[in-house]
């Protein structure tokens, strides 16, 4: 349909069509004479409108062994959450409110707020140009409810970075991430699903290879967070850790803000 129909007309369509297939006196709500209708699509904008119990996806194989040829597997969605009726309900709200984009993208980028949003697609565009190549959606969720899409990108094979935050607690209060202060982690994505560790300590200790979690040849999951950076403060070096992303890029970078003039944008 997205070949011939514009994009507000396509999701018309797909609300209709199965309604216009039964106009007929002998059909109507009649339960006994039934109809099919299958629609092949790459459009977000179908797959916005259709339920889950509805999508049946199409996911890559690669080719086993030298010589074989690359194949598909029909995943049915209606059957991706099992009986975590929580998560089905979260996933099927999100995805309805946002974009369904998940479905057709490359890769996702699951991340927690607008300065992420903004300043991604600028890293991306700048530094690793073959990116651009790609179809990567970006889907601004939050550490908090991150996890619950898992069910559905370990069913589609999508390969997901999560940019979230330490969130970091020390009985019950939020406070700076810090070593060695008994801190645990309020951040369901990093306690749950990966790297499934709630102290803080061991999530500082951790190295690039701890927070990817492979699971085949097209599909992988990372997770990225604040790690502890040194700083050169009145002369002393110390060792900070910011609690947001932007934290962490002023941690980074703090040469070159220290160098703007005036308070503007930079």
């Amino acid at each position: 349909p997205e070949a011939h129909l514009h994009a507000q007309v396509q999701q018309v369509f797909i609300r209709k069509a199965y309604k216009v297939l039964r106009n007929h006196s002998e059909l109507g709500d009649n339960k006994t004479l039934r109809t099919q209708l299958v629609v092949s699509t790459h459009s977000s904008h179908v797959a916005h409108e259709v339920n889950f119990s509805c999508l049946r996806y199409f996911r890559r194989r690669p080719a086993s062994e030298s010589g074989s040829v690359p194949t598909s597997t029909v995943i049915n969605l209606s059957t991706v959450f099992g009986t975590d009726k929580e998560t089905q309900r979260f996933d099927t709200r999100y995805l309805r409110a946002t974009h369904s984009d998940l479905f057709f993208a490359d890769a996702a980028i699951l991340i927690e707020g607008t300065a992420e949003r903004m300043l991604v697609p600028h890293f991306m565009r700048g530094h690793f140009d073959f990116l651009t190549q790609s179809y990567i959606t970006l889907l601004e969720i939050g550490g908090s409810h991150a996890h619950r899409l898992r069910p559905l990108i370990e069913a589609l094979g999508l390969v997901t970075l999560i940019i979230t935050d330490l969130d970091a607690s020390k009985e019950g209060e939020s406070a700076r991430p810090k070593p060695s202060d008994g801190q645990t982690t309020t951040n369901a994505t990093l306690k749950q699903w990966l790297p499934k560790t709630e102290k803080i300590d061991g999530l500082l200790a951790l190295g690039a290879n701890d927070k990817e979690l492979p699971a085949g040849p097209l599909f992988s999951v990372r997770v990225a967070y604040q790690m502890p950076v040194k700083i050169t403060l009145g002369g002393a070096e110390v060792e900070v850790t910011g609690s947001t992303f932007e934290d962490a890029l002023a941690l980074e970078n703090l040469s070159t803000f220290a160098s703007l003039n005036g308070i503007g944008l930079i």
